[in-house]
């Protein structure tokens, strides 16, 4: 199953990332509902993980800009291709780890290979964020956290437009129930 694109219920107006973007995946843990009566799994073991793909845009100087996250069912490459063009401007050049995966990006955006330290840092952050903010996350809202920490990481330096930009999304939006968030439906 392809990945969906959030953008409508995020920000509908949000823009395509451009310039340099490093491309990554990673396992993130997460809680069950029935955390204490199943054992941990250990080691390099997929139990317990989600995947997660992300996208960090890069400013001139080599600087951590704009970020999008988005739960991957795998890390195959039909997946990340689609989400890589739903992600990057057309003509960016997009810098992953070399894994196959990758190979067949669309035409437009420039692949080249390097070591992905900002990617590695967004990961490590939103890891830290999880089990110190919310004592770690629930595989039922994955995205939604994702959602919260991207909103959080892109206006981390700009906290007025932030607020700006929750009020003007929440205007946009039709009202809902806390069942309609349960639920999935907003």
């Amino acid at each position: 199953m392809l990945l969906k694109l959030r953008r409508a219920t995020v920000n509908p107006d949000r823009t395509l990332l451009q310039g340099t973007a490093e491309v990554d995946g990673a396992p993130v843990p997460c809680r069950s509902e029935t955390a204490a009566a199943e054992p941990k799994a250990r080691g390099r073991s997929g139990e317990g993980n989600i995947l997660l793909a992300g996208v960090v845009e890069l400013s001139e100087r080599g600087e951590s800009r704009r970020i999008r996250l988005i739960q991957a069912g795998n890390h195959g490459g039909d997946e990340l291709r689609f989400f890589i063009a739903g992600t990057v401007k057309p003509g960016a050049r997009v810098v992953t780890n070399g894994w196959s995966g990758y190979s067949g990006l669309p035409e437009n955006p420039r692949q080249t290979y390097g070591i992905l330290k900002r990617g590695h840092r967004v990961f490590s952050s939103l890891k830290r964020w999880a089990m110190g903010v919310l004592h770690g996350l629930r595989s039922r809202h994955f995205q939604r956290y994702l959602d919260e920490f991207v909103f959080r990481w892109n206006r981390r330096r700009h906290r007025r437009s932030s607020f700006d930009t929750l009020l003007g999304i929440g205007l946009r939006l039709k009202p809902a129930t806390y069942r309609d968030f349960v639920d999935g439906r907003a």
